[in-house]
């Protein structure tokens, strides 16, 4: 019976093959990426709507605003409510007016409980009642 011996040489032949091979996948797989196209989908970027005047410029719009006493205030509910709800006596600075695309806009600036926020206020429809249409915390 003869003695095999392990040859050293043919290690690194097949090692040089499977390199060869990957390399040789590798090649050929650009041009097929380059017929497929780029694989990346578009992202919808939102410009953010402009800030009203007298607003910080980084403040953040929320939805509604909760107090610790159980009162909200959200999005689209009437200005005689928020009047009620929030009294002139915690409006911390004048109310700053402006224009809107149906009329007057109000920005008023709150401090209850510590937090100051900011209340956006105006009509959104002709002839429609004055609704809260942003709430801003700083």
């Amino acid at each position: 019976m003869e003695d095999r011996r392990f040859r050293v040489g043919s290690f690194f032949e097949w090692i040089a093959a499977a390199a060869g091979a990957g390399a040789l996948v590798w090649v050929l797989s650009v041009p097929v990426q380059r017929l497929m196209g780029p694989r990346v989908e578009a992202a919808l970027v939102e410009t953010p709507a402009p800030v009203p005047p007298g607003i910080p410029a980084d403040a953040t719009n929320v939805p509604v605003m909760y107090f610790l006493d159980g009162r909200e205030i959200r999005h689209g509910e009437l200005h005689t409510r928020l009047v009620r709800l929030l009294p002139e006596k915690l409006l911390s600075g004048p109310i700053v007016r402006g224009q809107g695309s149906f009329g007057e806009r109000q920005t008023r600036a709150y401090t209850v409980d510590g937090t100051r926020f900011f209340v956006v206020c105006e009509r959104v429809e002709a002839g429609g009642p004055m609704r809260v249409t942003a709430i801003y915390l700083p």
